[in-house]
This record gives structure tokens, C-alpha cells and sequence, in this order.
């Protein structure tokens, strides 16, 4: 809660983000136009990314994050950012990109660090270096064990059911990532396309 600064412009714009103007807020990311005009845009407004009310006296209540929803067939609505935070807090999953927009389930998109991920395929008696063994159900089920354990405090139909690992990050370089390294969602999903189909196709034939 507080006032703004002087000579500082605040306002509430689309989905009760507080956009904010003026001297003291930064001119952009220095020689990274594309992550600049994500963040401030042409009327020289920074969008923060927090959700916030007024008060009657113009006091600035922040009151949460935007963030993606996802909306499962049933209509239940899950915050996808929030688990893959959660997911990604295992030392094997380096990435996370959570699927399920208008499916019966969620799924998930995981990138492996390799350290770790060479730990675990130890214990299942696998070869690391065999990128066919990351599609295999039991890989699948030993790291859906552990997405289930870091997410165990989200509601039930909050649990991912199916996963899509590999070893290859999503880079900024690669053009999955923003230079702000945020995921780019959509072009993700469409590299992975094939694999999240399959991770639907046993549900879809029945």
C-alpha cells in the first residue's frame, strides 16, 4: 500500500495491471529493444505485471500477479506459472511449461538437468545417454512421482497425469525464450506438438 511519487503517473489498465510514467521509471533494458517493448509500450506506460486497486484517498493496493489461466474441460481454472515454479524447484527439472487448455488433464513439457537427471537413471537402472528412454513409461512415471510431490499442496485436479521430457533447454537463442526469459508458450507448444498429442491420444481414442 502507498502513494505514488511525485511527478510519477500510475493508472490501472487491462486486467487491473498498475501501469506506471514518468522521470524516475526506467527507459528500458539497455540494447535490448525486443524486451523493452515488451515491458513499456508506446505511450511510455511500464506495465508491472501486479494487479492493484485505488482506495479513495489514491492509495496503490497490490493486490496479486497476472498470470496465465488455464482452463480444464470441466471449467476448472489453474494458475500454470505457479506449478511450474513448483515443479522446477526439484533439482532435476530445469524447465517446466504446464498444457491442458480445454483437455480433461493437465500435462507437462519438462527440460532434465543433466547432472541429476543421470543420478535418477541410475537408481532405474537406464541408460542416460539413451534419448529413447525418456519416453519410456517408466521414466514417465518416475517423473510424474516427483512433479506430484512438488505440487501436492495445489488442488487435486491441479495434478499433471502425463509428462514429455528432454535435455535440450529453451533458449532465448533458440527462440523459445523472450530476452526477459520468459517462455514463449505458444511456440514451444508447436516444437512439441506431436509429443502433446500423445500425451492426449490414449484419452482422446477412448
Amino acid at each position: 500500500m502507498g502513494a505514488p511519487l511525485p511527478g510519477v503517473e500510475v493508472k490501472i489498465g487491462d486486467d487491473d495491471e498498475l501501469l506506471v510514467r514518468g522521470p524516475s521509471v526506467m527507459q528500458g533494458y539497455w540494447n535490448n529493444e525486443e524486451a523493452t517493448r515488451e515491458t513499456i509500450d508506446a505511450d511510455g506506460w511500464l506495465h508491472s505485471g501486479d494487479k492493484a486497486r485505488f482506495d479513495e484517498q489514491g492509495h496503490i493496493f497490490i493486490i496479486g500477479r497476472i498470470k496465465e489461466i488455464l482452463v480444464l474441460g470441466n471449467g476448472e481454472k489453474v494458475p500454470p506459472a505457479d506449478m511450474e515454479m513448483a515443479i522446477t524447484l526439484d533439482p532435476v527439472f530445469e524447465q517446466a511449461l504446464v498444457l491442458g487448455e480445454g483437455k480433461a488433464y493437465l500435462s507437462a513439457l519438462v527440460v532434465l538437468n543433466p547432472e541429476e537427471w543421470e543420478k535418477l537413471a541410475k537408481t532405474l537402472e537406464v541408460d542416460p545417454r539413451d534419448a529413447e528412454v525418456l519416453r519410456s513409461r517408466k521414466v514417465e512415471k518416475a517423473l510424474l512421482e516427483r512433479v506430484g510431490v512438488q505440487l501436492k499442496e495445489f488442488h487435486g485436479y491441479a495434478q499433471v497425469r502425463r509428462l514429455t521430457a528432454s535435455l535440450e533447454p529453451w533458449e532465448v537463442d533458440g527462440g523459445l525464450l523472450t530476452p526477459t526469459m520468459k517462455m514463449k508458450r505458444n511456440l514451444i507448444m508447436a516444437q512439441f506438438q506431436r509429443e502433446i498429442e500423445q500425451m492426449y491420444e490414449a484419452h482422446n481414442n477412448r
